[in-house]
């Protein structure tokens, strides 16, 4: 930070939390450094060479910074020269056939780095490279142009005789509006593969026998690549294969969901739990919501990050939290409450009541002592602290005084066997005040892993459960991970950024295909063939994601084919997800305020759909919007077919509200 060089990043390293600061910058720059080796292998190998190539003003720093762990590395390969290397080997004239294997399969792509393209490619050279590629079209359509791309080039070229409008008037709608990443993918392949041979395996969706329906005929438009039937014709105006459902909140999409599923279940005998799937874009955002309203259905819930689904993660999480906080008591006895934690301690459900009482009782509010709070810069004030009120809880269990004793207000309300309930709480604040003492101290992270799992062994004790050895098997990780790379002191405010953020990004497929109902998050992979396909949460903003770049980061400076884009992503998962249906596409979002009553819009993608069901299939007013009571009449009244409920309480609710 001396040099001049790297003035650029002093502002993102000045003010409060400096070492938070630094640490989220360095996350960043990491990311961004993994990235330049997949996707711009050739702008480090100039680097190297001290050659800029952007021109761009954070180039120049990032070159230096790059050099700097190049020669740290001492002449270690990074990923990308080391692709390089592998691809320049797999082109030249040896033959490898005696080392590699005789055939090489690659499934579930629609977007991969050209370096990855290049290498398969140059395997093919030696071995049988078989590339099986889901298209939602059997007819190129890599050189379809959206209309804000056709626009844009009009506006660019307004002398252009030829109006590039024309080109596009035969393809489907869909294709031009979701299909970005499975175009560019094309067009990679177009570019950059020579394929030997050509194998098409599709299926026509009206090919078998049967009334057509309009997801089928979507569907099979789709792989046509164009709007084949006649909406003046033919009527899908009473068809139920394609569900748009609009709610006031996400409680509220879960219990309409069920009642869409109990009756599909109902009308179709063939139909069982493990042909339906449901995702959203964050399955988390539900997982409470899904245990609550499907405990009487067989289900299964993939896709939760490590602390959502580990109890003990969760815990020593919030235990870790309480350090950048006010030790206030009901975070303190929420924590203590854990089925986790309670019985390490000794503790019962009867006992935690009794802790809960002599803690309000004895005027604890906040702070662990009055030298803990002139540490944290506040007033030295022992009142309403953990150490006055456990003072009181103890001068009352060991004599009998309503007066005041060594300026202490006995607690008359503990004596006998409640005393031990005492014992264990005492112990649990001991153990917080001697973690907030090791925690003012910075350390290496070679030392913070010991202090940390003998933390965690004092709040769980030294069992084997599969949840507690996750998260040693966690903290061990990181000490492996930078062993060698960073052996400078960090503050715990660090140490719990990073564990925080290893709860949020780990997550587990545990769940997924389980013979059950399936929740899972809207994931590549994820969209692969069932009987019905459910999709919550397409609420607008939230889905599809809005891509993100830091102003350094100079992937988004000149994009590329081939780059990652979660926006683009996110279409095509949801284009992906429109062909897995079998029988039926289920679409639901918030859409009406729950305070208001005002109508929400949907995501983007649903309206695009909704746009292209109307002006080229003729079916109109498809959104089914729903009461905000689920014991509402109309969904006992059949005066709305799109309005149904299965389940009797509310029924005897509405009868009630009617009656009365």
């Amino acid at each position: 930070m001396d040099d001049d060089l790297f003035l650029p990043l002093k502002q993102y390293l000045s003010g409060q939390n400096v070492n938070i600061k630094r640490f989220q910058l360095a996350r960043q720059l990491a990311n961004m450094f993994d990235q330049y080796q997949l996707l711009r292998a050739d702008m480090l190998a100039s680097w190297e060479q001290g050659k800029t190539v952007l021109e761009h003003q954070s180039e120049s720093w990032q070159l230096a910074l790059w050099n700097k762990l190049v020669i740290q590395l001492e002449g270690s390969l990074h990923r990308g020269k080391l692709l390089q290397k592998v691809n320049e080997k797999l082109n030249g004239a040896e033959s490898l056939t005696d080392v590699l294997p005789q055939r090489v399969s690659v499934f579930g792509l629609h977007i991969m780095p050209p370096l990855f393209l290049e290498c398969l490619a140059g395997l093919s050279n030696h071995t049988d490279v078989h590339l099986y590629v889901l298209s939602p079209c059997k007819h190129y359509w890599g050189d379809i142009e959206s209309k804000r791309a056709v626009l844009k080039k009009q506006l660019l070229q307004p002398n252009q005789e030829e109006d590039p409008t024309t080109i596009q008037d035969d393809y489907h709608p869909l294709l031009t509006a979701l299909g970005q990443q499975g175009r560019s993918f094309q067009e990679m392949l177009l570019r950059n593969v020579d394929f030997k041979m050509e194998f098409e395996s599709f299926h026509d969706p009206l090919a078998s026998e049967g009334d057509t329906v309009l997801l089928h005929q979507l569907q099979s438009d789709l792989l046509h690549g164009k709007v084949t039937i006649d909406s003046e014709t033919v009527s899908f105006q009473d068809d139920d294969s394609i569900r748009v459902i609009s709610c006031h909140s996400r409680l509220r999409e879960m219990m309409i969901l069920k009642d869409h599923l109990l009756q599909m279940l109902y009308e179709q005998d063939v139909l069982e739990l493990r042909d339906i799937v449901v995702m959203a874009p964050d399955i988390q955002e539900y997982a409470p919501l899904i245990s609550a309203v499907f405990h009487d259905i067989q289900h299964s819930v993939a896709d939760r990050s490590l602390r959502k689904r580990n109890n003990v993660f969760a815990a020593f999480t919030d235990f870790l939290q309480l350090f950048k906080g006010r030790f206030g008591w009901s975070e303190v006895t929420d924590i203590l409450k854990n089925e986790a934690v309670h019985p390490t301690f000794d503790l019962t459900s009867t006992d935690l009541e009794n802790i809960q009482h002599w803690i309000t009782s004895s005027g604890i509010r906040w702070g662990l002592s009055g030298k803990q709070r002139k540490e944290d810069g506040l007033p030295d004030i022992e009142e309403n602290s953990w150490k006055s009120g456990l003072e009181r809880m103890l001068f009352g269990y060991a004599m009998y005084s309503t007066s005041q004793v060594e300026g202490v207000f006995p607690l008359e309300q503990i004596e006998g066997s409640s005393a031990f309930a005492l014992g264990g709480l005492c112990q649990f604040i001991e153990i917080i005040e001697r973690t907030n003492s090791l925690f003012k101290k910075e350390r290496t992270i070679e030392q913070w892993i010991p202090i940390l799992l003998d933390i965690s062994e004092s709040i769980f004790g030294d069992g084997d459960s599969r949840e507690l050895l996750e998260l040693r098997t966690t903290l061990v990780d990181l000490q492996e991970t930078v062993e060698g790379f960073h052996d400078a002191p960090v503050h715990f405010d660090v140490m719990f950024a990073w564990f925080e953020q290893a709860a949020q990004e780990t997550r587990s497929s545990s769940g997924f295909l389980r013979g059950q109902l399936t929740f899972c998050s809207m994931l590549p992979m994820r969209s692969i063939p069932f009987e019905v396909v459910g999709l919550v949460g397409l609420n607008d903003g939230e889905f599809p994601k809005k891509d993100y770049h830091a102003t350094f980061d100079l992937v988004g400076v000149q994009p590329r084919l081939g780059d990652r884009s979660a926006r683009a992503d996110d279409r095509y998962q949801f284009l992906e997800a429109i062909l897995a249906a079998r029988q039926c596409l289920y679409l639901s979002h918030v859409g009406q305020s729950i305070r208001s009553n005002d109508s929400i819009p949907p995501s983007v993608v649903v309206t695009e759909l909704l746009e292209v069901i109307d002006t080229s299939y003729g079916v109109k007013d498809l959104v089914a919007a729903h009461p905000l009571q689920p014991f509402n009449r109309d969904y006992f009244s059949n005066k709305n077919s799109r309005l149904f409920s299965y389940n009797k309480g509310y029924c005897d609710v509405a009868n009630s509200l009617k009656a009365g």
